[in-house]
C-alpha cells in the first residue's frame, strides 16, 4: 500500500482525518490512485474494501458517484463559476455517503478570482466535506490555502528524476557569468529541452532550500531559494498553459539565480 494512502486511512482510523489536503508534486497517477482508493475504502459496500467490484467503487472509478466531485480545469484554467458550482454542490446533504468528496485537479490552474472563491469554501466550509487539491505547483497557490491544507507531496522518481548533471548544471549557473547563462537558454529553447530543464531545476531547487533550512541558511538565502523555488513553478505553468516563449521563461530564472 503506497505511504501516502496508509498516511490517510490511518488519519480515518484515528477520526483525524483533516478537512483538506494538498497533494504536491509530479507525480499525477498517484495523485488520482490514492484519491481513488481513499474514496473507495470509505464507501465501499464490503466495508472492508475496496472490493472494486461494487457499485460505489465502479461509481467512484467512474467519476459517477453521486457525492463526489471532480473538478478539472477548463480551458487551461479553472474558473470562479466553477467553484462557485462546487462550494454550491458541497451545501447539500450527502445523498448515499456519511460526508462529500471534492477533488480538484491541476489546483494551481485556479485563476485569482476562482482561488479567492476556494479560499472562502475552505474557511467557512458546509456540511461535512473531504476536499483534495492535486497541485503540481503549490507556490502558485495563495498563502492561505497552504496553510489551511495538509500537504503529502507525491513525487515522481523514474525517467524525469533529477540527475546529477541537471543538479551540477543548476548550481554551477548561480555563479556564471549573464553572457553563459543565456547562451545556455538559447542552446537549451533550440533543443527544445526548456519543460525537462525546468522540472529537473525544480527538483534541483527545492533540494536547495531544504538543505539550506535543514543547515541552518542565513534568510536572506532561505528566502531567495525560496523566490527561485516559486519561480520556476511559475515558468513552467507559463510554457505549458500560454504562448510565452520557452526560451523567454528559462532566461527569467537565470536572470534570479
Amino acid at each position: 500500500m503506497p505511504s501516502q494512502e496508509e498516511f490517510l486511512w490511518k488519519a480515518v482510523q484515528a477520526g483525524k482525518l483533516a478537512h483538506a489536503y494538498l497533494f504536491a508534486g509530479n507525480d499525477a497517477a498517484a495523485k488520482r490512485q490514492t484519491a481513488q482508493i481513499i474514496i473507495q475504502r470509505l464507501n465501499c459496500a464490503e466495508k472492508s474494501g475496496p472490493c472494486l467490484v461494487c457499485r460505489n467503487c465502479l461509481d467512484i472509478k467512474n467519476l459517477s458517484f453521486p457525492d463526489l466531485a471532480w473538478v478539472f480545469p477548463e480551458e487551461k484554467e479553472i474558473q470562479i463559476g466553477q467553484i462557485r458550482q462546487l462550494a454550491k454542490a458541497l451545501s447539500f446533504a450527502p445523498y448515499m455517503a456519511e460526508r462529500k468528496y471534492a477533488v480538484i485537479e491541476q489546483a494551481h490552474a485556479m485563476n485569482a478570482q476562482a482561488q479567492s472563491a476556494f479560499l472562502k469554501l475552505l474557511e467557512e466550509p458546509k456540511g461535512s466535506a473531504l476536499i483534495l487539491l492535486f497541485c503540481e505547483y503549490p507556490a502558485l497557490l495563495l498563502d492561505t490555502i497552504q496553510s489551511r491544507t495538509q500537504v503529502i507531496s507525491f513525487f515522481r522518481f523514474g525517467d524525469n528524476a533529477l540527475s546529477q548533471d541537471a543538479t551540477e548544471t543548476f548550481l554551477h549557473l548561480h555563479s556564471a557569468p549573464f553572457a553563459e547563462r543565456f547562451a545556455f537558454a538559447k542552446k537549451t529553447a533550440e533543443a527544445k529541452r526548456v519543460p525537462d530543464v525546468l522540472e529537473q531545476w525544480e527538483l534541483a531547487a527545492r533540494a536547495r532550500l531544504l538543505w539550506q533550512v535543514q543547515d541552518n541558511g542565513s534568510v536572506e538565502e532561505i528566502q531567495k531559494a525560496r523566490k527561485i523555488l516559486g519561480l520556476i513553478g511559475e515558468m513552467r505553468v507559463d510554457v505549458a498553459k500560454t504562448t510565452v516563449s520557452a526560451r523567454f521563461a528559462l532566461e527569467q530564472v537565470l536572470i534570479a539565480l
